[in-house]
């Protein structure tokens, strides 16, 4: 590498200078397989507004949110998405240019950027199944690489639905597709269900969102004098398909916390799918022999505060056989903004530029403090990555210690009020553009709690930590959360993780494919225990994954609620339910978490982040 040249995670320079500053759109629609059109922007980059011609790769991004827009007097986004539209006038047209910086970087640097509406979602036409997208998109791709200003190299970009969609189209082996970028990676449902809880706050947030934008704001119609009208009746077509579930007769998805309940009931909605090879009706994990077959190239952008999806996110990345990387940062849900790391992907792989991207280590994660500061770490692997378990027990007198008690019951009365507000990982994006837990106190006196002593050294929490506990209660359905959280030295409380679950999905099972969680449940009916009244129970739960430095004179505390008002479903009665937990002994409260000296971690990465914003999760008081 020569002196003017830097490649690393999140810097890149010299490699490649911009050759537009802006596009020209095309919009039309794609015929696929059935029949359906497909309604598809084509942004060719442009100088000074002319369109710089000749074949190019292209980044295709399918979208239910829809491929573009023209801005309204009322918009309906995400907190994030709403401060950039901000800056732009009622009527101009919102393209993925406008809205995420990371395509915009792409189309002034050469790239042909391709926009699809799903099927069933803005002016495409079909019904909003979700189970078909991917396979459309395989088509798109297809006709893609026939076109007069394609060159044949094609990628895939978008986060959440627009990220686990790329895996769908990845099984359904366009053969002209070299790389996915999935950012915000999930199966869907997790985003719905996760171990039985239903994720009421952001199914409620999620449907709001997307009835308001198709009011309000509908897709942009494709060219043509007949656009407006063909727009029109696709959406009287499309029928609705939302989260929460209260569109009426519309909803034609089948939402269950039973995922082989719900996938019974895609093959009654959909039998014509039945025995696919591109596998529509199969969840992502059951794709990946179709995926790992295609020999894709995947580069998954993670957040260890991303909802409910960072477990998910590391495991698929352990399970893929193709070329891969993973990167982790202290994110949410919406802070993938960055620029710089796309660019070096598709370059390396759609471009041919030699920027050594894949002579790194696969795996680049960030380690954060409660201030917002970072350090990149890299490995090889996840598994690579060798945190030891160390165990804390939880006692009568509220302590979390390394010894454990001896052997007694706490009884507690459940607070089915109890919540950490609305700008929590699941749903903040409705309401705040950082995460902010400002119940934690509150929440910690009227739940079960406990605490560590100050920390005499700094450690690192790296992986997912697991709580065990010996349960019983008083009534015949129970759903716990539980929650890690750090102590400063002036006693302020700050979060760090959770578990979450439905007690009748409390059976573990070895899952049928390689998964970072110790406790691994199927979601599945056949697998459903009974919660009975008084019978004790045995409940091993893994948390959300993180990666933190916990500083000296610090502590650890644990707590467990039957409630998180605002955020989930979960069991509720009058009177409220009696839990009673053991302590001490082989079935006490434990808490597992995988901590390392801070002369124990991975090493650094040199140069990391220099040029894209590295972000942070939480709002310090700095900011």
């Amino acid at each position: 590498m020569s002196h003017d040249k830097l490649s690393a995670v999140g810097t890149y320079r010299g490699y490649a200078q911009p050759a537009a500053n802006g596009y020209v759109r095309a919009s039309q629609y794609v015929t696929v397989r059935d029949g359906t059109q497909i309604a598809v922007d084509i942004l060719h980059p442009a100088r000074d507004g002319r369109k710089l011609g000749g074949v190019r790769p292209t980044v295709v991004r399918g979208t239910g949110y829809r491929r573009s827009f023209q801005k309204g007097e009322k918009s309906f986004y995400d907190v994030g998405r709403q401060r950039i539209l901000e800056k732009y006038p009622v009527g101009a047209v919102i393209t993925p240019y406008e809205l995420a910086p990371n395509a915009a970087l792409l189309v002034n640097h050469g790239y042909n950027f391709v926009s699809v509406d799903f099927r069933g979602t803005g002016a495409s036409f079909g019904q909003n199944t979700s189970v078909e997208n991917g396979r459309d998109l395989a088509d798109i791709i297809d006709w893609i690489a026939g076109e007069a200003w394609s060159d044949g190299k094609i990628g895939m970009w978008g986060r959440s639905w627009e990220a686990w969609v790329q895996l769908d189209a990845a099984a359904a082996r366009p053969k002209n597709l070299t790389c996915l970028m999935p950012c915000a990676l999930n199966t869907g449902r997790n985003a719905i269900f996760y171990n039985g809880v239903y994720i009421e706050g952001f199914a409620r947030g999620w449907s709001a969102m997307r009835a308001g934008q198709d009011a309000e704001e509908p897709a942009s119609p494709v060219d043509g004098a007949d656009g407006p009208r063909l727009r029109d009746e696709a959406r009287a077509g499309a029928g609705a398909r939302y989260a929460h579930g209260d569109v009426g007769e519309e909803t034609v998805y089948p939402l269950s916390e039973f995922i082989d309940v719900e996938e019974r009931a895609l093959e009654t909605l959909y039998p014509h799918l039945l025995g696919s090879p591109a596998g529509e009706l199969k969840n992502p994990w059951r794709k990946l022999d179709a995926i790992n077959a295609s020999g894709i190239a995947i580069y998954i952008c993670g957040g260890w505060w991303d909802m409910t999806f960072v477990n998910d996110q590391i495991s698929f990345f352990e399970n893929f056989t193709v070329p891969k990387k993973l990167l982790i940062g202290p994110w949410t849900h919406s802070q993938f903004e960055f620029g710089f790391e796309p660019l070096r992907w598709f370059d390396y792989w759609l471009k041919g530029v030699d920027n050594g991207v894949m002579d790194e280590p696969a795996t680049s994660y960030a380690t954060s403090t409660l201030d917002g500061s970072m350090e990149w770490r890299s490995a090889q692997s996840w598994a690579e990555i060798k945190s030891p378990l160390k165990q804390y027990y939880g006692s009568a007198d509220g302590a979390l210690s390394e010894t454990a008690p001896a052997a007694c019951d706490l009884i507690h009365k459940a607070d089915h009020g109890l919540t950490n507000g609305r700008a929590t990982r699941t749903q903040y994006m409705f309401h705040s553009a950082l995460l902010n837990y400002p119940h934690l106190d509150e929440r910690a006196a009227r739940a079960v709690s406990f605490t560590t002593a100050p920390a005499t050294e700094a450690f690192h929490i790296t992986g997912a930590p697991s709580v065990h506990f010996d349960v019983a209660c008083d009534k015949d359905a129970l759903s716990l959360l539980v929650t890690l959280e750090e102590i400063d030295g002036r006693g302020t409380a700050h979060y760090l993780t959770e578990a979450l679950l439905d007690l009748k999905h409390r059976k573990t099972v070895k899952p049928p494919w390689r998964h970072i969680e110790r406790h691994w449940r199927s979601e599945k009916e056949t697998d459903a225990m009974a919660v009975r009244p008084g019978e004790v129970m045995s409940v091993a739960i893994d948390m959300f994954a993180i990666s933190c430095r916990i500083e000296k004179g610090h502590r650890l505390r644990l707590v467990i609620s039957a409630a998180d008002a605002e955020n989930y479903e979960m069991a509720a009665s009058d009177p409220p339910a009696v839990l009673k937990f053991s302590l001490g002994g082989e079935n006490g409260v434990r808490l597992d978490a995988p901590i390392a000296s801070v002369g124990a971690a991975e090493p650094t990465i040199e140069n990391a982040f220099l040029d894209d914003r590295p972000d942070y999760a939480f709002q310090t008081e700095e900011r």
